[in-house]
């Protein structure tokens, strides 16, 4: 069985690295077409692996910019030339960029016995830090790329129940699959940090547009009144001066560490903390976040306030506290809620491990009436 996997994103790569050991374990020929410009770094790699095409695209500095739009649209265009003559049992394009949707159904159309899954990882524009301005032409083109060439997909597939839910419109009785994030576990106890005066909350990844800085300092304040409280950042962003700013303004502690990648390194950090900040902008759409990840593999108790799974999870397992109003918070609600690390772990070892990630993918396979393939 032949397989082409599309992918525009080095912050995907992982997804893919999953997707390319899987069907590899399955006897597929697999290959991968990616981006040689890195996303998050914003340079070109030029590096060689094993049954992947690197794809020369170009660069772009600002995140919102019709030069990226640009950069997305050419690559998918030269995604085409490269596959368009090939004889492709399952093509796995993940999205976004959106103009790699209309790239997939176009080999599609011209090659029917070929299987398509549309894997959306994210959803443009609807995830970005633009309420305002999601429905003028440009965006909304953009958008209808993607919403219009969907239900020539066999199966779709989701990072999460969320943008199912927020498709459910355009996909209607289409069927869709959820296929989680997913990473290797470090062998780790996670224990339960002691609690003198303080309580310490962790915030990991990027401190960027999309964090509600104000709900965050309103919450911590309301729980200052109770017990001293104290910040411990890993990651950097645009906003994180605002961050440490207002929570100065708070007269919160706050400890920031700059970005670590090292795991021991961080673990050392998270596991003097009591909860892990997980808060976003209500106006942004997404069910589960990088962050939340790192928090379920440490085991760290979740304060969160972003809706879909995240906020079902942690109320269906009761690994955290989900925040409803931020200035109705006190430590006697929370502190039922610290000595629960172990829980939190082994839930995040059921959902988002690379062995769940295995068995959800067979589902995949029977639900596109190709386990007979591999």
């Amino acid at each position: 069985m032949k397989v082409v996997i599309v992918n525009a994103f080095d912050t995907y790569e992982h997804r893919v690295d999953l997707l390319y050991d899987y069907f590899k374990r399955k006897n597929c020929n697999v290959h991968v077409y990616a981006s040689d410009f890195q996303h998050i770094k914003k340079t070109y790699r030029n590096i060689v692996k094993e049954d992947y095409t690197f794809i020369h695209t170009k660069a772009y500095r600002k995140n919102l910019s019709a030069r990226r739009l640009q950069s997305h649209k050419e690559f998918s265009e030269e995604v085409y030339r490269k596959i368009k003559d090939q004889d492709i049992d399952l093509l796995w394009v993940l999205i976004p960029p959106n103009s790699l949707t209309s790239m997939a159904v176009h080999y599609k159309q011209y090659h029917n016995r070929a299987k398509l899954i549309l894997d959306l990882i994210d959803l443009w524009p609807e995830t970005m830090p633009i309420h305002s301005f999601k429905n003028i032409p440009p965006l909304l083109w953009w958008k209808n790329m993607r919403d219009n060439n969907l239900h020539y997909a066999d199966l779709i597939v989701t990072e999460c129940n969320l943008y199912q839910e927020k498709l459910r419109k355009i996909i209607k009785h289409q069927e869709a699959k959820t296929l989680y994030l997913a990473r290797h576990y470090h062998e780790y106890f996670p224990a339960f940090p002691y609690i003198e005066n303080t309580i310490k909350f962790c915030y990991l990844g990027s401190i960027n547009n999309i964090i509600d800085i104000s709900l965050i300092k309103v919450a911590l304040e309301n729980l200052q009144k109770d017990m001293k409280t104290e910040v411990h950042i890993i990651g950097d962003g645009e906003k994180r001066e605002e961050l440490i700013r207002e929570l100065e303004k708070a007269s919160i502690s706050s400890v920031y560490y700059g970005k670590i990648f090292d795991y021991e390194e961080k673990r050392k950090i998270v596991a003097q903390c009591h909860f892990g900040i997980n808060i976003m902008k209500e106006s942004v759409c997404v069910g589960l976040t990088m962050k939340s990840m790192d928090y379920f593999e440490y085991g760290i108790p979740l304060l969160n306030n972003i809706k879909g799974d995240t906020w079902k999870i942690i109320e269906k397992y009761g690994v955290g506290y989900n925040l409803k109003n931020p200035e109705d918070i006190t430590w006697k609600e929370l502190k039922d809620k610290v000595n629960i690390r172990q829980k939190v772990r082994k839930v995040g070892e059921k959902l988002f491990t690379i062995e769940s990630f295995y068995k959800t993918m067979d589902q995949i396979m029977r639900s596109c009436h190709v386990e007979k393939l591999l």
